[in-house]
């Protein structure tokens, strides 16, 4: 990654090599340094702990051990990752990597990762501010909760578009959040989220202006001229507040005409 400092857009998914190791060397760390030889062992294959962060953890890389040792930050900029069916991911590297990449992260596809869960969302609430859309379609069913996607949208205002499919634990209480928090939220796919019912979605559909029930899938979508309601919608409200403006400026004139009278009299 110390090549490429001006790469947007990558695309990854499907690889079955692509694991912890591999995000942590994406953004560019010194800490995947084998460490050295312990001199009191006979063996070849084991390595001594760092000892230059009291905050690692030990991961086993075939024959040898590594430390991964906290993430600095660094300048890579990425917009745009797709990591889906990635399955060696899991929520230590996912962290790791939103905290690296420093709020640029606009587009993230971890559908399929069977290890995220809502330590990721969590990391992602912290490091994601950026975050326009969000796939965790088919990740860990029982690990994605309400409580994960309550923390993401609390911080995550820029949010677009979000596939839950497959969340068995997600219920109507994440709908109505969001529904409240994300006024940017176009685009919600709840495929196969068993708590969730075509009653309760419709009736958060009804409070969101710009949204319409989807056809091909459960959830919603942009409506057709939803692009026109919002251009409409903000010239409305560029009027109203030239109206109060003008009022309020009518308002102190007013008051410093007839506070010049009532002090001649």
């Amino acid at each position: 990654s110390n090549k490429c400092s001006k790469l947007r857009c990558l695309n990854i998914s499907e690889c079955n090599l692509i694991n912890d190791t591999a995000l942590l060397a994406l953004i560019n760390h010194p800490s995947l340094q084998p460490q050295a030889k312990n001199p009191n062992k006979k063996s070849g294959t084991n390595y001594a702990y760092s000892t230059e962060s009291i905050k690692s953890k030990k991961i086993k890389l075939s024959s040898k051990e590594m430390i991964f040792s906290e993430v600095p930050k660094n300048v890579l900029a990425i917009r745009y990752l797709n990591l889906s069916y990635c399955q060696d991911i899991t929520d230590f590297g996912v962290q790791h990597l939103v905290d690296g990449l420093n709020n640029f992260l606009e587009v993230l596809n971890l559908e399929g990762c069977k290890h995220v869960s809502d330590k990721s969302l969590i990391a992602m609430s912290q490091n994601c501010q950026n975050l326009q859309s969000l796939s965790i379609a088919r990740c860990n069913a029982f690990g994605i909760s309400d409580r994960g996607i309550i923390t993401l949208t609390n911080s995550c205002h820029k949010l677009h578009g979000l596939n839950l499919a497959g969340a068995r634990f997600i219920t109507e209480k994440a709908l109505a959040h969001i529904a409240v928090t994300s006024k940017h939220i176009s685009t919600l796919n709840v495929n196969g989220c068993e708590q969730i019912t075509l009653n309760g979605l419709r009736a958060i559909i009804q409070g969101l202006r710009y949204v319409q029930e989807a056809t091909t899938f459960i959830g919603f979508v942009p409506k057709p001229n939803a692009n026109y309601e919002k251009i409409a919608d903000q010239e409305l409200l560029i009027e109203e507040v030239a109206v109060l403006r003008f009022q309020n400026s009518f308002v102190k004139k007013c008051n410093k005409k007839w506070g010049k009278r009532s002090e001649e009299h």
